[in-house]
């Protein structure tokens, strides 16, 4: 009769399965402009001058964030499930999405979201 018995000789833990490609960045700005919602709707901070100083980065660009919040919810469900990225992959950029929020009209929104 042979036994027969695998031995794992690997030392350290297990390795973690890598996820491809990491989210993407107007995703996580999108994210981020509902938690700053959350955050001043809960009066946790008073205005977005506090979230600029708490996060170090300028009133300007903690509006542009926020500007997010005008889009379509569609567009914004959108944004938050948007399948992980490459590198240089072509995918809407923050910037883009900035500008399509400018547009008040949620169908004109959709139709410049697609044309991206």
């Amino acid at each position: 009769m042979i036994l027969s018995q695998s031995v794992n000789f690997s030392f350290g833990l297990p390795k973690k399965k890598e996820v491809p490609g990491k989210v993407p960045t107007v995703s996580r700005m999108m994210a981020l402009a509902i938690f700053y919602e959350q955050l001043i709707k809960e009066d946790k901070i008073k205005s977005v001058s506090d979230i600029g100083r708490l996060e170090n980065i300028t009133q300007q660009r903690v509006s542009q964030v926020m500007s997010l919040l005008l889009l379509s919810p569609k567009l914004q469900e959108k944004l938050l499930t948007l399948p992980r990225q490459y590198r240089n992959s072509n995918r809407i950029s923050t910037e883009k999405a900035i500008n399509i929020a400018k547009e008040i009209d949620f169908e004109r929104q959709e139709e410049m979201f697609n044309e991206v």
